[in-house]
């Protein structure tokens, strides 16, 4: 029996998104810029940011219906976003072939922040891409998980400030 046209798409689209395509829309210049806006926030709070930015799935993946959501929850787990000491590690994955948007909070931020407020910024980004304004829209979400983590996981003074547990730089994958 042949594979579902939708399964056949996506496996195509995934194919034909290729590492050059990522790396046209967040050079190494834009990758600074959103490294320097992790620092600059991470510096009032205990929270940790990771940002990847994956072009498209393993073809296996993509074959087996993986969704975005399901990467993004494994490559919190295989980064160790979920072990920080305050469990205060957020994901923000980025899928450009199946252009989807998943934010991953670790059980410290999911205690304290509804579900709806990661969907809105879920869609802040996916606007951006849409309106081709991503790297906007990408440091308008940044700003907004550091206002969170203020509010949430603020500095101890006595601990030091933050100890950055996790790289700043955004992982292309």
């Amino acid at each position: 029996m042949p594979a579902h046209p939708s399964r056949l798409k996506r496996l195509c689209t995934h194919l034909c998104t290729t590492h050059a395509h990522v790396r046209a829309l967040f050079p190494d210049a834009e990758l600074d810029r959103i490294e320097h806006a992790i620092q600059a926030g991470e510096h009032g709070h205990q929270g940790e940011l990771r940002v990847v930015i994956e072009g498209s799935l393993p073809l296996a993946q993509v074959w087996g219906r993986v969704s975005p959501r399901e990467r993004a929850e494994h490559i919190f787990r295989e980064l160790d976003i979920w072990d920080t000491e305050a469990n205060s590690g957020v994901l923000l994955y980025l899928n450009i072939a199946d252009h989807a948007v998943e934010i991953v909070a670790d059980r410290g931020f999911a205690a304290r922040v509804p579900a709806t407020t990661w969907d809105e910024l879920c869609a802040i980004l996916t606007s951006g891409f849409t309106r081709q304004q991503q790297t906007a829209a990408l440091h308008q979400v940044i700003h907004a998980l550091h206002a969170l983590a203020n509010r949430h996981f603020p500095v101890d003074p006595a601990r030091g400030g933050n100890s950055n547990e996790l790289p700043d730089r955004p992982l292309i994958r």
